[in-house]
């Protein structure tokens, strides 16, 4: 057992051995007296205590909280003793001790059984986080700081994780206990990185760096004056080395910047070498008017400058709360709406509905078909992001964070078991509508040719739900016949099938009136396995009916087929001719001639000659295969399989005409092994022409105007174009193949579209390219490209200028004519 006593060195406490402590005190009161002859010798020993409390941090820990005689004399053999500054310093070894036994290395101390991750806000700059990790990782915080700086604001890199990095920050910012006593980490013989006080033309940086990497100072200043002159970024990664680059500002620093171990002789030698320095030779005239702009600029952010300071501090702080008031404000209203959003699920407001592709479905829908357990989840999941957005704005507001640790920790693990109760119960509710299947019934309903039937609408308990599609055909049979088919989701087919017989769709007939309804009557309290109908009435040929204007929110390809509109249905009465077509028998006669010159023609197939004219833009969607030239006037025909044509839908507004399908309930089912509809078009120009669904298009064009070109969901065109410009978009795994030529090619490309245009000359070229799409083009006078993700441009020509600008992965080639 042996006495021992506490210590304070450079403000930490130490216990240590009475022995251990006589020889300490000696060995500090030789230092004392042997510097005391220095101008600064108050400040060279306070740095020698400094040393020396940061190598007995390293010797203590939960192991061991002692000092003992031994771990004295390991210290003097590693500072050197001033007795022995003329001898040549001895590579230092660790000392044994008398038992055999090594003591632990002075470079790292920590406890056998392993680390913990902490912040270290003693070298911190924000909250000790990348400190804390070097610490963990026995790096230099510099790295860490770098490597962070560079993914943070994508520096060298073509893919971006700055949001992931500044979640990740935060959380552990959070999660991560602090540390004021973390052991420090020190290579004798190895560089550290510091700005240099003494080499600086502003903050000192590339003083820091020309004594790190051992050259010329010169060569650095010049490098990054030229990054900054021709890149702009010599700047930015200047502001950033000044900020994560501590500065030298003791002797130890200061030594440890040069690669020299620190010791007595050492340090002695730097402050002989400070208290003697030479000013060198003195600046000719170029250097001083070189160095003029960056020694303004450091007496503007110099620390003696109180005003600059001043104002720095006021904008960082009105930045840091500006941003506070911004994330809390964003937070709440986000925490708000998501209330609003469970109140409205949960019932409370009875005629709501939720938006889903083309689907309005009620609310109350969603709540018998998702359980409790899972809208809790989906809330709490969504919630804590946006408290969390909004308690770090007032915590930026505050100046420091308002959450206690445990609560943070609560927050994060209720969000895991949401997150977790999600991907549990999510797929489970989704497996039941991955197929969907139908049953069919017939109904049968008199007629009275005397009599003109009407058909009329009944609404549902919904304002906005439809769930039924009605289209009117003509028959050659006596009576009214009502097919109905009723589609259904579940997890099979069986399943979906007995879904959808869970539902029916009555109609009612009350003397020459039929009674429809918008909606399926479905049964209460059960959940929506999206049933929905298609209707199809068939009318004897010659039977006059009329239909009520509310009808428009059913009806489906009855009117449009024949050139009719909704607004041709009220006050009106209709029949079907003996050749299947509808004919309107109390329209006005200039109103049905219009009608007849728009009508289509043998509409259950072969070709059919669509009366549209003025327009200069064509939509196309849904599988069309389109052949498109040019010609004095305007010409539209159409063919394809029946059945296909059935589905067709047209329409014009202005001067676009659009060609989609009705893309009903079933629809991909019932056309999925079938062809999509031929269509052929004649116009005088073209402004655009738009592709989509997979669609398809042969295009010949010689035009002295403009062309745009946008092609999405692995559509296809080939085309002969002599324009003046054209600007096209691809997207979706697109392709184009192209001949001609024209002045200005603007190009953009994405999700591994495919452009060959090697036949198709333009004298400038401006194309951004992403997502692995491929380009290959001609041009002559001028280029500019953007390229990442792994996209490739192979060009044709000898452009003037050529302006490429290509991230990791990009490749550019250019083929000689």
């Amino acid at each position: 057992m042996k006495k021992s006593i506490s210590i304070n060195i450079s403000g930490l406490l130490f216990n240590i051995e009475e022995d251990a402590y006589e020889q300490l005190k000696r060995y500090l009161d030789e230092i004392k007296l042997y510097f005391s002859g220095y101008e600064a010798s108050g400040e060279i020993v306070a740095d020698i205590e400094n040393r020396i409390a940061e190598i007995f941090s390293t010797k203590v820990g939960p192991q061991k909280q002692v000092l003992t005689e031994s771990d004295v004399e390991a210290l003097i053999a590693q500072m050197g003793n001033v007795r022995d500054f003329a001898a040549i310093e001895e590579p230092f070894e660790e000392p044994k001790s008398t038992n055999g036994q090594t003591h632990a290395s002075e470079n790292w101390a920590e406890p056998v059984k392993g680390r913990r991750l902490y912040r270290n806000v003693n070298r911190k700059i924000i909250a000790g986080v990348a400190a804390g990790i070097a610490d963990y990782l026995r790096i230099d915080p510099l790295w860490v700081r770098l490597g962070m700086a560079i993914i943070m604001f994508d520096i060298f890199i073509s893919f971006s994780f700055s949001g992931a990095l500044l979640i990740g920050y935060i959380i552990l910012w959070i999660a991560l206990p602090t540390s004021t006593d973390a052991p420090v980490r020190e290579d004798k013989k190895t560089r550290k990185m510091f700005r240099h006080p003494d080499d600086r033309v502003i903050a000192g940086v590339c003083g820091g760096l020309g004594a790190y990497f051992g050259v010329d100072v010169v060569l650095i200043r010049v490098l990054l004056a030229v990054l900054f002159v021709f890149a702009g970024s010599g700047l930015f990664l200047y502001i950033l080395l000044w900020v994560i680059m501590p500065k030298a500002t003791t002797l130890t620093e200061r030594m440890q910047m040069q690669g020299e171990p620190v010791t007595l002789a050492n340090i002695e030698h730097q402050v002989k070498k400070n208290l003697n320095l030479e000013e060198g030779e003195e600046e000719s005239l170029l250097a001083r008017i070189l160095l003029f702009p960056f020694r303004l600029v450091a007496s503007i952010f110099s620390g003696d400058n109180v005003n600059v300071r001043v104002i720095i501090t006021f904008l960082a702080d009105a930045i840091r709360v500006v941003l506070g008031l911004i994330l809390s404000f964003g937070g709440f209203m986000a925490l708000l709406a998501l209330l609003i959003s469970a109140t409205v699920v949960s019932g409370v407001y009875p005629d709501t509905y939720l938006h889903l592709f083309d689907l309005e479905i009620p609310h109350a829908m969603v709540r018998n078909t998702i359980p409790d357990a899972l809208l809790v989840a989906v809330l709490v999941l969504a919630s804590i992001p946006a408290l969390f957005i909004m308690l770090l704005g007032i915590g930026l507001v505050a100046g420091r964070w308002v959450v206690h640790r445990t609560v943070g920790w609560g927050l994060a693990g209720a969000w895991i078991i949401a997150l977790i109760c999600v991907a549990v119960m999510a797929p489970r509710i989704l497996v039941n509508y991955s197929q969907d299947d139908y049953y069919q019934t017939e109904a049968t309903f008199r007629a009275d040719s005397t009599q003109v039937v009407q058909l009329k609408l009944e609404r549902g308990d919904w304002q906005k739900f439809r769930n039924v599609r009605l289209t009117v055909k003509g028959s050659p049979d006596n009576d009214l016949r009502l097919e109905q088919r009723i589609w259904g989701r579940g997890a099979t087919s069986e399943q979906a099938r007995k879904h959808a017989q869970q539902a029916s769709y009555p109609v009612k007939q009350q003397g020459n009136v039929l009674l429809f309804k918008d909606q399926l009557q479905l049964p209460e309290n059960q959940p929506f396995y999206c049933q929905n109908a298609e209707v199809t009435l068939y009318i004897p040929y010659g039977q006059r009916f009329a239909m009520h204007h509310d009808m428009d929110n059913i009806l489906t390809a009855t009117l449009s087929p024949w050139g009719y509109q909704n607004s041709d249905m009220p006050d009106n009465t209709f029949a079907f001719n003996k050749q299947g077509e509808l004919v309107c028998l109390t329209c006005p006669a200039e109103r049905q001639d219009n009608i007849n010159n728009r009508k289509q023609r043998n509409y259950t197939g072969g070709n059919q000659v669509l009366n549209y004219k003025d327009f200069d833009r064509l939509k196309i969607g849904n599988n069309y295969q389109l052949t498109l030239v040019q010609g004095p006037d305007f010409k539209v025909e159409v063919s394809g399989d029946g059945e296909v044509m059935k589905e067709m839908k047209v329409r014009q507004q202005g001067s676009t005409l659009s060609f989609s399908m009705e893309n009903g309930p079933g629809w991909w089912k019932r056309m999925k092994d079938k062809k999509g509809p031929q269509l052929f078009v004649s116009v005088p120009n073209l402004a655009g022409l738009y592709l989509s669904g997979a669609s398809s298009a042969n295009v010949k064009l010689d035009q002295g105007k403009a062309l745009a070109l946008e092609l999405s969901g692995a559509s296809e065109i080939e085309g002969d174009l002599v324009v003046e410009d054209l600007e096209l978009e691809m997207s979706g795994s697109s392709e184009a193949s192209l001949s001609g030529n024209c002045r200005t090619l603007k190009a953009e490309l994405s999700g591994a579209s495919e452009l060959n245009a090697s036949k198709f000359r333009s004298s400038h070229a401006e194309l951004d390219l992403s997502g692995a799409s491929d380009a290959n083009i001609w041009v002559t006078d001028r280029i500019k490209a953007d390229l990442s993700g792994g996209s490739n441009l192979n060009y044709r020509g000898k452009p003037t200028n050529t302006n490429i600008d290509k991230s990791t992965g990009a490749d550019v080639s250019r083929r000689d004519d």
